[in-house]
């Protein structure tokens, strides 16, 4: 990619603390060794592999707040480092190919925390793929994505506003525009936003934690609890989720049911502990 920061500088934080690698200078960094592709189809499902891959990095340790260390960056690096090859590889066999750009500016975009100028170059990605192809529903959708990185609110939103005016069934722009509607402190847009996205896709962990975090700030904590529950029953192991589910029981006065989820996020979560102690218990492990 040429423009990694060496991960020279990076803060980096785990279950440890954070620590900062010593500032040296900048080493040019090789290609990935790979085989490229020799079709735009098959470069762009390469590509495609290698976002998913890298994606799955982020979001593993994401979903148990582990941080991300140095194993991990560089294994996400790489994922993407070869996704923008193959991506590029595309883009020399077709040049009007607007799903070889929206693919490399989503490598960009998910690196852009660890790369220099990642951010602006995948905006730059999605507007070329959006040029050439105006309906690319997801790509409006990724350059929402970029503008929420960049704490441009109202801009993502119209970039979401337009990917599900392309396509209704697009959860992840539903998904991403209910998140920006939360950073913006409009829920109950933000709770009919989420719901769509779990209308469209079952299975989305995620929306169901985010509209659960909803229910519960406003005090209605069946229903967050059943967000929780139905979050985990799609993803058992995102173990932040225990904590939240046991604090909604906690406050709903459910005291066993509480401990049993402290019990299995304290590991993780910090807020586990202490509530715990406010219930005076203790775990049996």
């Amino acid at each position: 990619m040429g423009r990694r920061i060496g991960l020279m500088g990076l803060l980096l934080c785990g279950l440890g603390g954070c620590w900062r690698m010593p500032t040296a200078p900048a080493q040019p960094s090789d290609p990935p060794q790979q085989t490229l592709c020799q079709t735009v189809s098959d470069c762009i499902t390469r590509g495609q592999r290698f976002n998913q891959q890298g994606d799955q990095i982020l979001d593993e340790r994401g979903k148990r707040r582990l941080g991300l260390r140095m194993p991990d960056l560089l294994r996400a690096i790489d994922q993407f480092d070869q996704a923008i090859a193959q991506f590029n590889q595309a883009i020399h066999l077709d040049p009007n190919s607007a799903s070889a750009y929206n693919g490399r500016g989503h490598a960009k975009l998910e690196s852009s925390a660890l790369v220099t100028g990642g951010l602006d170059q995948a905006i730059v990605d999605f507007d070329q793929a959006i040029r050439l192809e105006a309906k690319l529903s997801s790509a409006y959708a990724n350059r929402g994505r970029a503008f929420v990185k960049q704490q441009k609110f109202d801009q993502a939103i119209a970039q979401f506003d337009q990917a599900i005016a392309l396509d209704l069934q697009n959860a992840t722009a539903y998904f991403h525009r209910g998140q920006t509607r939360e950073k913006q402190g409009t829920l109950a847009q933000a709770t009919s936003d989420y719901t769509q996205a779990i209308a469209l896709n079952p299975q989305s962990a995620a929306a169901y934690f985010n509209r659960g975090d909803i229910f519960s700030g406003k005090g209605e904590f069946d229903r967050a609890i059943a967000d929780y529950s139905q979050g985990m029953a799609a993803d058992p192991q995102d173990i932040p989720a225990y904590f939240r589910r046991g604090a909604a029981y906690a406050a709903r006065g459910d005291r066993e049911l509480a401990i049993a989820d402290y019990c299995r996020s304290r590991h993780i979560m910090k807020g586990a502990a202490m509530g715990l102690s406010r219930l005076g218990a203790t775990c049996d492990d």
